[in-house]
């Protein structure tokens, strides 16, 4: 009977050709939302590192202030301020790691990164059912590296 339908000569095999494409296009154009989604948060994480960066350089530390203002632009950039971890670290010259809390001087090296804990649901199809789960991921920029530009008198 499917083989008659196929040669009918009135559309039908066409028909069903289309559908049975159509649907496999939109299983891969579904299958491409997530890492989309993902890399566009990962974007967003790096941009953030960068403006964290420059602070930090301009400062010798990252202080409550400079702190306050990453966490608002996150907030701007669709971000939520409590899965935003930011580490912030000084070196000595020797390349010893400073205590936490102290800011580097001129010509320093510092170090950012953020991490930043998304969570979301994810739908998958499993025996042509629709299902969804909870997924959690912990997205990293990575760990950025810079000379202190920071003097005081």
């Amino acid at each position: 009977m499917l083989k008659t339908f196929w040669r009918n000569e009135r559309g039908g095999g066409e028909a069903l050709s289309f559908v049975a494409i159509a649907i496999i296009l939109a299983f891969f154009v579904l299958a491409m939302v997530e890492p989309i989604h993902l890399s566009r948060t990962s974007d967003k994480i790096n941009g953030l590192a960068r403006y964290a960066l420059v602070l930090a350089e301009s400062q010798g530390e990252l202080s409550s202030q400079a702190l306050q203002d990453v966490r608002s632009r996150a907030v701007h950039l669709g971000l939520e301020v409590s899965e935003l971890e930011i580490d912030f670290r000084a070196f000595h010259d020797d390349g010893t790691e400073k205590l936490k809390g102290e800011r580097a001087e001129y010509g320093e090296r510092i170090g950012v990164q953020l991490s930043y804990t998304k969570k979301y649901d994810r739908v998958t199809l499993t025996n042509f059912v629709l299902a969804s789960e909870s997924k959690t991921v912990k997205i990293s920029s990575p760990a950025m590296y810079s000379v202190s530009t920071s003097h005081k008198r």
